[in-house]
């Protein structure tokens, strides 16, 4: 085996030289791994953003079947309503909601990775808000089926004892209530709506214009 002794420098400028191929070759080394890693990125952010998109159109077909769900519901309540109040000994069984959850399967995995810088920032804030949307969808959901249950149960006492007038009112109220929980869920399921069209189309998100068109609806 034959072992080569390094060659000694001939003076300032071939040390110099050495040392400029040295640090050439160490920058292009590093320039081409963040290449390699942006394009890695730049290919993440595309899959993300494409997946993103699939949910929001899946999540239009849900919500219209959420929303055709709870207004089949609040007929049945009224018509419960309009029964008791006309005196009828038995009121037509109460209609309950069947209802599915949005996907966000998508955003999650985004929010809760490393990718969530990088990613476009429009896409980013309309993701929040719709987010935000949804937890306050959820709860609105939560609270239709606790008053569908206290519904129930009152119209059930209310069977076992026809002339009780306190379990009469107490029917009433509940399905009150349940009439205004549902009526809020359709009004929380258009905004979500309406956010996840925003998404698909990809314009930013008002928040403050939209309660503004929100307000000026009721009003007129």
């Amino acid at each position: 085996m034959h072992v080569h002794k390094p060659k000694p420098w001939h003076g300032l400028r071939e040390l110099l030289r050495e040392y400029v191929v040295i640090v050439l070759g160490v920058l292009t080394a590093l320039a081409a791994e963040q290449t390699v890693e942006a394009l890695r990125h730049r290919a993440q952010v595309r899959e993300m953003t494409e997946k993103m998109r699939v949910e929001s159109e899946e999540n239009r077909h849900v919500v219209d079947y959420d929303v055709e769900s709870v207004r089949a519901a609040l007929a049945s309540t009224d018509a419960v309503l309009a029964a008791l109040a006309k005196g009828e000994a038995v009121a037509p069984k109460l209609r309950r909601t069947n209802l599915f959850t949005p996907a966000d399967a998508a955003w999650i995995a985004i929010r809760d990775s490393a990718l969530l810088p990088i990613m476009p920032k429009l896409l980013v804030d309309n993701a929040w808000k719709v987010d935000a949307t949804q937890t306050y969808m959820r709860s609105k959901m939560d609270d239709v089926i606790r008053a569908a249950d206290q519904a129930d149960a009152a119209l059930s006492l209310r069977r076992s004892a026809r002339h009780d007038a306190d379990l009469e009112r107490t029917a009433r109220l509940r399905l009150a209530e349940l009439q205004v929980q549902e009526g809020r869920l359709i009004v929380i399921l258009g905004e979500f709506r309406q956010a996840n069209e925003h998404v698909l189309r990809g314009d930013r998100i008002d928040t403050v214009a939209d309660l503004q068109k929100a307000r000026a609806a009721k009003r007129n």
